[in-house]
């Protein structure tokens, strides 16, 4: 399943500076849906079960109250879940076109089932939807001696509809966390460029810590969106529903808000996790910002829950939906600094093969190239990868070239046909150059160099 990578081609550092923005911009449509979706599908599951053991008509609603809200028309799971999803599966197909990583299979495996428990759900949408009108017609009969049969008749139908939504919902909701859960283990395998070469199968990634927090950090973070959308919706957006029986407000600050509550303490103690847990090369500044970001507008959050419950009103489900959306931002900065901190090496080999492309295109087309200065090639090639006083993506040159004493033309060979010498740094590519400028810019490193010295 890795056409899509191989149909991709190497972009330049400019582009692949593009790419991950664009990705930053895409997640923040994506991630927010699937945590969404997966919050409100396992909390409308568990709810309707009780409702239906209890009789309750107060679970009853809010399973119906949750599974509406990402499934309230058909474009939506479309707009923010489906085309999101490809756009971030193409985009991880371009920066890791070259590699042997699967990340790209697993995220195209996540992508059909997910596509499967969308629909899958969605039909769960409807019978809830119809399970509530039966229910209303069949008590407004139940009074009537002359509709008996007809009653009877509604709850017969309305027991195999409870039926069919339970096994879709199930099925929906299964599904939904397999690919929840591919999804983060490719995720996870994209920002490790260690398992590139090492990863062939899923399996490694289903054990490993990383991807388990963060599922589990989806997943808590999605009961805590959900409960908080729901009360947004009720009581914020367009100054709140004016229809909301007393009984159903005190439920939900009884029961809804202590699981949102609880959900939202835990974040910071999966956040941290999933910090000490990343790989090295993946970790810098923006990374600990994004998650110090997240946590603290999730420890807000708590407090406005916390709030809600002592002050039995819900004047603070704005201000807490609000930061539901900062704290995503705040984790997309976290993934998209840890992404291209893991790609940055790889992203300097896909900047060389496209500057190659590009000029053997330009001289099947006869455009007449410019000639570099030995500096300019410097300046064009190695620069992006490498430095005379300091390690940046490969090897600083005061390091390497005194092996280089004396030996000019293993230098030149080198750069002419570069080999893989040092397991610390990844391999250079072929810069594509003549023989003759090859020879100028192994001159400008030994003499610059010596000039240094």
């Amino acid at each position: 399943m890795d056409f899509l990578k191989e149909l991709a081609f190497p972009q330049s550092l400019q582009h692949v500076s593009l790419l991950h923005v664009v990705l930053g911009l895409v997640s923040l449509l994506f991630l927010p849906y699937l945590s969404l979706l997966l919050g409100s599908s396992f909390f409308s599951l568990y709810l309707g079960r009780q409702a239906r053991k209890r009789d309750d008509h107060r679970l009853r609603r809010f399973a119906k109250d949750l599974i509406e809200m990402p499934m309230m028309m058909k474009s939506v799971p479309f707009l923010f879940g489906i085309v999101p999803l490809f756009s971030i599966i193409l985009i991880y197909a371009q920066l890791l076109h070259g590699t042997e990583s699967i990340a790209i299979s697993v995220f195209t495996v996540s992508f059909f089932i997910f596509i499967v428990s969308v629909v899958l759900l969605y039909a769960y949408r409807y019978t809830i939807r119809l399970g509530t009108l039966l229910d209303f017609v069949g008590d407004f009969l139940v009074d009537d001696s002359r509709s008996q049969d007809i009653s009877r008749e509604i709850g017969q139908y309305n027991n195999e509809n409870i039926a069919s939504g339970n096994r879709v919902g199930i099925w929906g909701t299964i599904l939904l966390f397999i690919s929840a859960f591919l999804f983060v283990s490719a995720t996870a395998l994209a920002m490790d460029s260690h398992s590139w070469e090492t990863v062939e199968t899923i399996f490694p990634s289903m054990i490993s810590g990383l991807t388990w927090f963060r599922f589990l950090q989806l997943l808590t973070l999605g009961v805590a969106l959900a409960g908080g959308t729901v009360l947004f919706f009720l009581y914020s957006w367009q100054g709140g529903q004016r229809d909301i029986a007393d009984s159903y407000s005190e439920f939900l600050r009884a029961t809804v808000l202590p699981w949102t509550l609880i959900a939202a303490l835990a974040q910071p103690v999966l956040l941290t996790l999933d910090l000490l847990l990343l790989p090295k090369p993946a970790l810098s500044f923006f990374t600990f910002a994004g998650a110090i970001g997240s946590i603290l507008s999730l420890f807000l959050i708590a407090n406005f829950f916390y709030a809600m419950i002592k002050e039995s009103h819900f004047r603070f489900a704005g201000f807490a939906f609000y930061l539901f959306i900062g704290a995503f931002l705040f984790l997309g900065i976290r993934d998209a600094s840890s992404l291209s901190n893991a790609v940055r090496p790889h992203a300097a080999v896909l900047a060389a093969e496209f500057a190659n492309s590009e000029a053997e295109l330009k001289s099947k087309l006869g455009v007449s190239v410019v000639k570099l200065s030995p500096e300019d090639i410097f300046v064009g090639k190695c620069s992006a990868c490498h430095a005379f006083g300091q390690k940046v993506v490969g090897p600083a040159y005061n390091d390497v070239l005194p092996k280089y004493d004396g030996k000019q033309e293993d230098l030149i060979r080198f750069i002419l046909n570069p080999v893989k010498v040092d397991p610390a740094f990844p391999p250079m590519p072929a810069q594509g150059l003549r023989p003759s400028e090859a020879e100028a810019v192994a001159e400008f490193l030994v003499k610059t160099y010596q000039e240094r010295k």
